[in-house]
């Protein structure tokens, strides 16, 4: 069964001197702790775990229009660690992935990462429960050898086409199993 662990800035700065590139200074904010979502996989091929990470309450560039619109980090690994060199961050505006940032849509509420083509590679499921006024969605990220995480080919899905009932769900909040 996996299991999604949820962390909290405070946890994260705690964790920081084992990082390289991060200081405990500037690598969580003094806000309040928003939970995170977390999950490791070798995205890029180069045989380290990588370390991906949801952060549904990020702001975009424009505050006004993206706030909590939510962020995707991917942190690389390697032989000794997790480390900040080639940190990639995507966002509902990245090329390739469907839809656009706005306000509340929490995309990185729940991530999980799932080889379901059975393909040797790892693909990346995203939940953005806020998506299209609290309806949600549910992103599919490929990953590449070399260039790790990708918007190109993504999809996406909602409780409709599941099946389920349309309307505010929030689907996409967590993920289990």
């Amino acid at each position: 069964m996996r299991s999604t662990t949820y962390l909290t800035a405070a946890a994260c700065t705690a964790a920081v001197p084992a990082v390289t590139g991060l200081s405990p200074a500037t690598a969580a904010p003094a806000a309040p702790a928003k939970p995170l979502a977390e999950d490791t996989a070798d995205f890029n091929g180069d045989g380290f775990a990588d370390l991906l990470i949801g952060a549904s309450y990020e702001t975009g560039d424009d505050a006004a229009t993206t706030a909590h619109a939510g962020a995707l980090t991917v942190l690389r690994g390697s032989k000794t660690g997790i480390t900040t060199t080639g940190a990639k961050t995507l966002t509902q505006n990245t090329v390739g992935i469907p839809s656009a940032s706005e306000n509340e849509d929490h995309f990185g509420s729940a991530i999980a990462a799932i080889d379901t083509d059975k393909n040797g590679k790892p693909e990346v499921y995203v939940g953005g429960n806020g998506e299209d006024g609290y309806t949600g969605r549910v992103w599919n990220l490929a990953t590449a050898p070399a260039t790790g995480l990708t918007g190109t080919g993504a999809t996406r899905f909602g409780l409709t086409h599941l099946g389920g009932a349309a309307g505010a769900s929030t689907f996409g909040y967590r993920f289990e199993g």
